[in-house]
């Protein structure tokens, strides 16, 4: 939880740790700023299948993963192309109008090193419940949850116009998937929510707003920001399936 100085510290370190002969563990710690959820993952794998080779006596396969500096120009090419333009368009027309996001608090909590997770798992029933309402919606667990929630918020907050933050991976190509890097991004997922809309058509919105939001997901949050003068944005964030 020591904030790290990013131009003094370390910021990858690693350590194999003994307890007995045939007992260890491994610590590796990469600040943010290097790696996102996403390449931290491939950064793992990548490290299963050195260890794996190197224990089985075998040779490791080739890794797929680019560098930063072919990240880095990527990221330029795209904000020089069409697509950027594109995409820039999709935003401004979805946050049009938009004065503030959707909130429960109504402010913005102030950064903080740990997190504060607050979990629980669902009963058998509440379980069975869940799976009978994906069945009979011919739909998965993450739009349901979506819909979920921004019915609950527009109830809360008295509002038909409802905005989820929706975090994405940013990674539009084979060569970003494989990669390290920081390329996550949140996007608004914008929803009407009224009294007079059914499970059914809630539903349909949310997979239509989802499906553009992942089309348009390079986009970086910021500049959806910027261009639309500092609209608000609800901190709960769903991850999408």
């Amino acid at each position: 939880s020591r904030p790290l100085d990013i131009v003094a510290d370390r910021l990858v370190q690693a350590a194999a740790l003994q307890l007995a002969d045939e007992h260890w563990y491994w610590y590796a710690r990469v600040h943010h700023i290097l790696l996102d959820g996403f390449g931290a993952s491939n950064f793992l794998n990548r490290t299963a299948q050195l260890y794996t080779a190197a224990v089985t006596g075998t040779e490791a396969p080739a890794g797929k993963a680019t560098d930063l500096r072919t990240l880095y120009d990527s990221e330029i090419a795209y904000r020089e192309s069409t697509r950027f333009e594109s995409d820039k368009a999709h935003w401004a027309q979805r946050v049009a109008g938009l004065e503030e996001g959707s909130s429960l608090t109504g402010r913005s909590a102030p950064p903080s090193p740990v997190n504060d997770i607050t979990s629980a798992a669902l009963s058998p029933a509440q379980d069975a419940l869940l799976d009978a309402a994906i069945t009979r919606h011919d739909t998965t667990s993450a739009p349901l949850l979506i819909a979920g929630f921004a019915a609950y918020l527009a109830q809360i907050t008295g509002t038909e116009d409802v905005i989820l933050s929706l975090p994405v991976t940013g990674r539009t190509t084979a060569v970003m998937r494989r990669s390290g890097g920081v390329t996550s991004n949140i996007v608004p997922l914008r929803l009407r929510v009224g009294h007079d809309t059914t499970v059914a058509e809630l539903l349909r919105a949310v997979t239509t707003e989802v499906s553009g939001a992942l089309r348009h997901q390079r986009y970086r949050h910021e500049d959806v920001r910027r261009d639309s003068a500092g609209y608000g944005m609800v901190a709960t964030e769903f991850f999408g399936p």
